[in-house]
């Protein structure tokens, strides 16, 4: 599937959401992108070519005001560039609601017919730093060294085939981070109805705008605790971009915390008693790490059970909850070979355990 076909079949889906007038696709095939040429020392002229757009996001990102306005370096498919987030309206910054909508990052040039809907503030004046917004639409601006003709169509095809993953990537670790609930997967609160995905064009003043506005915004609210900041969010972006992943651990615990808000209670249970195995195991690792590795997996062979790893902890002098067993294990245990629906209590209670454990043991980059 090409990458125009791919852009035109975004623009269809969101055709009955817009008002705006049909764009024209002139020049489009022919170039997508600028041309920007750069000289090497040895003298031979290499050709960038720059593709903007933005990405409507498949569920809104709450995030706090020191956030928002920022630009963040980012690597998505190889492609270098940066990564934009809208910014607070300063004459509406004490309004809360549909109201105040977010504003274009600085460096948007509109290309569009029609209007972007960027997010809006769902938060403010409860104190200082409390200001957070529902945002929906990001801002993409990314560079490739490529001399061929057709470069802004293979760069944007590329884009689209990988962007989603890196973005799926990118929910994981902000929900590990800040326990924001972005799984993409529950249709609440998704941003433009569900039709989420790239829209693309190039940076050439020549061109004209081919490209339609984004679906109608649906935003949410998020509590405190939750909202994502400047740190969390330039972190994860830092360690996507670079192709590290979740810890397993993590991605487990991340899975258990969904679970239980979607009340998969006996999968939440079973998920988190394997998050808390993996960290245990590896804070016994950690323990012994004088040990040869031989040895370590020899004593890891006799405390297989993790009620026989927990005990073995204690001997060590490795700290845990007090109440892990009861809260955590026997529970865990029971869903998993009995069959029993846990209680949301117990539930909770089990997972306040997990991330304990899972955040004293197995560091986030």
């Amino acid at each position: 599937m090409s990458f125009l076909y791919v852009a035109k079949l975004l623009l269809d889906n969101n055709s009955s959401k817009a008002a705006s007038p049909r764009p024209s696709f002139a020049g489009f095939t022919r170039r997508l992108g600028r041309r920007l040429i750069s000289r090497p020392a040895h003298g031979e002229a290499m050709v960038t070519t720059r593709i903007e757009g933005t990405y409507d996001l498949p569920k809104a990102i709450a995030f706090s005001a020191d956030a928002l306005g920022s630009m963040t370096r980012v690597s998505i498919g190889g492609y270098g560039g940066e990564v934009l987030l809208p910014r607070l309206n300063p004459t509406r910054g004490d309004e809360v609601g549909a109201d105040n909508q977010l504003l274009a990052p600085r460096a948007f040039k509109p290309r569009l017919q029609g209007d972007i809907h960027w997010g809006q503030v769902f938060a403010a004046h409860f104190g200082r730093g409390a200001t957070a917004a529902s945002v929906v639409t990001l801002m993409l601006r990314l560079d490739a060294r490529d001399s061929s003709r057709d470069a802004g169509t293979k760069i944007g095809g590329r884009i689209v085939s990988v962007g989603k993953d890196w973005f799926r990537a990118l929910a994981l670790w902000l929900e590990a981070l800040t326990q924001q609930d972005l799984d993409q997967e529950d249709p609440m609160t998704s941003a433009g109805g569900g039709d989420n995905g790239f829209l693309l064009w190039g940076v050439d003043p020549q061109e004209g705008p081919f490209i339609a506005s984004n679906g109608p915004m649906v935003a949410h609210s998020s509590p405190r605790e939750t909202w994502v900041g400047r740190s969390e969010w330039r972190r994860a972006i830092r360690n996507v971009s670079r192709g590290i992943g979740l810890p397993l651990p993590w991605e487990l615990l991340v899975s258990a915390e969904r679970a239980s808000r979607r009340s998969h209670r006996r999968r939440a249970l079973v998920d988190a008693g394997t998050a808390v195995d993996l960290a245990v195991t590896e804070a016994i690792r950690d323990h012994l790490a004088r040990r040869s590795a031989n040895d370590v997996d020899a004593i890891l062979d006799q405390v297989r059970m993790l009620g026989g790893k927990i005990a073995f902890c204690r001997k060590l002098g490795i700290d845990l909850p007090p109440k892990i067993l009861p809260d955590l294990v026997e529970p865990r245990n029971r869903a998993a070979h009995s069959g029993s629906t846990p209680d949301a209590t117990v539930v909770r209670g089990a997972l306040l355990i997990a991330r304990k454990v899972v955040e004293d043991y197995i560091r986030l980059g």
